[in-house]
């Protein structure tokens, strides 16, 4: 398979009018900045590669040799000649892939086993690593792709022979409910912005490479209805950031007053106090008001990231946060506009001759 492999990487060399980045050697030229940016050009929107070329990106995610770290718990009967304490093979008990691996810990997942990785290791032996990357990049432009995308291994990005997106989650306080991949954190709580300052910080020899096209941050979050963030706050505990600024906003908007609250909201709370520990679901006639601080919420999400790659990556693409196919709250969309360089998507589907972007959203678009 070695050989095999070798013999069509030889043959199949990839695209000949592509510069180191993948970008369009013979095209137009624009200014060369060093970095990745984006261009509008004749009312279409271009990534600009750090030589300057139009660039089109077109990758796969998931270029490592851990793309099947397989759970075992429960289920390890399913599989033949398991390896046995002291084997060799033993090792892929252990590897792990950084980006997915908080995933399996939060669903308390114990045992897993990388075969992925351990049939590299049969293939290339011990420096399988190593020779798997070469190989990954040479693979990449033999097939024509200029991109290494979301969930890739970091070892092989910073090869620096391919451009490559990273990504990274937001963390801190989880406000309590809000289903889907991975919590929606309270905006509202430092520890959210330092979450991001932290990991950046981690970054520092991506962001200083010319090969990082940009960040996604965060990954198929649940934005809900129009006033879905909000209805969920108000139900957690007093202790969240956030359900303390959603009193603060409610008392400046009835100017301290609980009872013209109640009188529009149909409820009966003695006080402001009485709000803020509230558990329950409040009532329809809540909704106008909730999705005011929806959209609140929205913005300090995107408004905190936004700065803080200002400060600690400036140059540096945020490429948004992946909406979860087409239907995520249009005013997730909007809001999210205003601060993301690019609108990115995950869209599972064969066409997008039937997908318009909102007409008042004018940004690049990344589908995943």
């Amino acid at each position: 398979a070695r050989e095999e492999e070798e013999a069509d990487l030889a043959a199949h060399k990839g695209a000949t009018d592509r510069n180191k980045y993948g970008g369009w050697a013979n095209g137009p030229k624009h200014e060369a900045t060093g970095r990745f940016y984006f261009k509008k050009i004749d009312g279409k929107w271009w990534f600009i590669d750090p030589e300057g070329c139009l660039w089109w990106s077109h990758g796969v995610v998931r270029v490592t040799p851990s793309s099947a770290v397989t759970p075992l718990d429960g289920r390890k009967h399913y599989f033949e000649n398991m390896p046995k304490r002291g084997d060799e093979l033993e090792q892929f008990y252990f590897t792990h892939d950084s980006l997915l691996k908080p995933y399996y810990t939060a669903r308390n997942i114990k045992e897993t086993d990388d075969f992925s990785s351990a049939n590299c290791y049969r293939k290339y032996g011990k420096n399988y690593k190593q020779i798997y990357g070469e190989l990954a990049h040479r693979r990449l432009q033999s097939w024509g792709l200029n991109t290494i995308a979301n969930s890739s291994d970091k070892d092989i990005c910073l090869m620096s022979k391919t451009p490559y997106i990273e990504r990274l989650e937001a963390r801190g306080g989880p406000i309590k409910g809000i289903g889907g991949w991975w919590p929606f954190r309270d905006p509202f709580d430092p520890s959210f912005r330092q979450s991001i300052i932290d990991q950046l910080k981690d970054r520092e020899k991506s962001l200083k490479d010319p090969y990082l096209v940009g960040l996604f941050v965060d990954n198929e979050l649940r934005w809900g209805n129009e006033s879905y963030l909000a209805v969920m706050i108000a139900k957690n505990p007093a202790t969240l950031l956030g359900k303390q600024e959603l009193v603060k906003f409610y008392q400046a908007k009835y100017n301290g007053d609980i009872k013209k609250l109640n009188f529009d909201w149909n409820t009966s709370f003695a006080s402001w106090e009485a709000l803020l520990e509230n558990s329950e679901d409040l009532p329809k006639q809540a909704s106008t008001d909730l999705v005011e601080f929806n959209d609140l919420v929205i913005h300090a999400y995107f408004r905190g990231i936004r700065e803080v790659f200002n400060e600690c990556a400036p140059g540096v693409l945020y490429l948004g946060c992946r909406y979860a196919g087409r239907s995520s709250n249009p005013r997730a969309l909007l809001i999210g506009s205003q601060y993301s360089d690019a609108i990115s998507h995950n869209m599972y589907n064969f066409t997008l001759a039937d997908y318009r972007q909102p007409e008042s959203i004018d940004k690049p678009m990344i589908i995943g």
